[in-house]
């Protein structure tokens, strides 16, 4: 039996989050859209873990790039044992450098992003009357993300490595989970770091391709933290390249 905060693929692709748990962070898909010069730009639109994600990315010259991501994500689960949803949003920011080698291109990003991520499992009121089942909280998170891609106009590999930090503020709710205050739970877990590998795979001709990206976060803090440990995401992505 699994509480409806699981946060899923919108397209049904992959489920988010094992059973009888909430959860407090669901890594966003990577951003890595391959700048080689000034004035190339790329937009994405995906179905991930998290839910819709939007990407963007803009070359100012010929070696520093713009970068911004937004993502949402909300799951309602209604079983007769189990009651339940999941929400969670998130608005990250940031500032890189790319260099192009022939065929492979190296980009690195520095990244600061917030969200807002709520639990409401009704169930667990049966097991300890007088609560709410509900616990939300303010989330920040700061990064540097890495990445080596290789492209060509009609297939892309990329692999990156986002190296984050993870802090909740604001916790607030009243939800009693596995005989654990879980807003006190959440106050007190303090900052945690997170090493989250991913590669993604392009296809198709540009300036558009679909894309397909797998990866991981482990958290090297807190081992058994509430979050979600896989993401996976398929994207529509516009690349728009400058003439030289």
């Amino acid at each position: 039996m699994r509480p409806s905060i699981l946060l899923v693929v919108t397209t049904g692709l992959i489920a988010a989050v094992g059973a009888c748990s909430p959860v407090y962070y669901v890594p966003n898909s990577h951003n890595v859209p391959i700048l080689q010069g000034r004035g190339d730009g790329s937009i994405a639109a995906r179905a991930s873990t998290l839910g819709i994600e939007v990407q963007g990315a803009y070359a100012v010259n010929d070696y520093i790039g713009l970068m911004i991501n937004g993502a949402g994500g909300h799951q309602v689960n209604e079983t007769q044992q189990n009651l339940g949803s999941g929400d969670v949003v998130f608005l990250e920011g940031g500032v890189g450098t790319f260099k192009s080698f022939g065929r492979f291109v190296w980009e690195n990003y520095g990244l600061l992003g917030v969200g807002h991520v709520k639990n409401d499992l009704e169930w667990t009121v049966r097991e300890s009357p007088g609560t709410t089942g509900k616990i939300e909280a303010d989330f920040l998170r700061f990064a540097f993300q890495p990445s080596l891609a290789w492209r060509s106009r009609h297939f892309d590999a990329i692999a990156s490595l986002r190296l984050s930090g993870l802090k909740h503020s604001n916790v607030s709710g009243d939800l009693v989970f596995d005989h654990t205050n879980q807003v006190s739970y959440l106050d007190s877990i303090g900052n945690q770091f997170l090493l989250e590998p991913a590669i993604t795979i392009r296809a198709g001709r540009d300036p558009l391709k679909l894309a397909f990206q797998v990866g991981g976060s482990r958290n090297l803090s807190h081992t058994t933290f509430h979050q979600v440990d896989n993401v996976a995401s398929l994207a529509v992505v516009y690349t728009k390249r400058r003439a030289r």
